[in-house]
């Protein structure tokens, strides 16, 4: 069963809002955060909804990252310009990878993502742990 009040939720009004929000947004580095992945090469693999009505809007604004969860992993997939981010390793991990284009890194046990702003050297860091708080992978995309 679906959870309370997600079947009442308008999808073309979230996206009219995201793109809104993204087009009034002067910051230098925009990072948007959802449930799905728009790319995966998990085990449930990418969204193609995602892909063809949030992408254009992410193209548009030049987010530097989308950043999910839902696979049971951890991967960073580069696609159409922007870097994609899953960090959903918390539990039910194991279930391998499927072959897909624009992989970076892939993890399939237990980890987790940090992210760390450094605004006077302009730019971000996204790092990888696995579950006993290890670095696994590191990557930094300026703006």
């Amino acid at each position: 069963a679906l959870p309370d009040g997600l079947l009442d939720q308008d999808p073309d009004a979230i996206l009219r809002r995201l793109d809104a929000d993204l087009a009034a947004s002067s910051a230098p580095v925009k990072i948007v955060v959802g449930h799905h992945p728009v790319f995966s090469n998990g085990f449930r693999g990418g969204a193609a909804v995602l892909q063809e009505r949030l992408l254009p809007i992410l193209e548009a604004h030049r987010v530097s990252a989308y950043v999910n969860g839902h696979d049971h992993d951890l991967q960073l997939v580069e696609a159409r310009g922007l870097t994609f981010f899953t960090s959903g390793a918390g539990g039910k991990t194991g279930r391998g990878f499927g072959v897909g284009k624009g992989s970076a890194f892939e993890h399939d046990a237990g980890g987790f993502l940090s992210v760390s702003l450094a605004e006077a050297a302009r730019h971000v860091t996204f790092t990888f742990w696995d579950a006993g708080a290890e670095p696994l992978f590191e990557r930094m995309l300026p703006f």
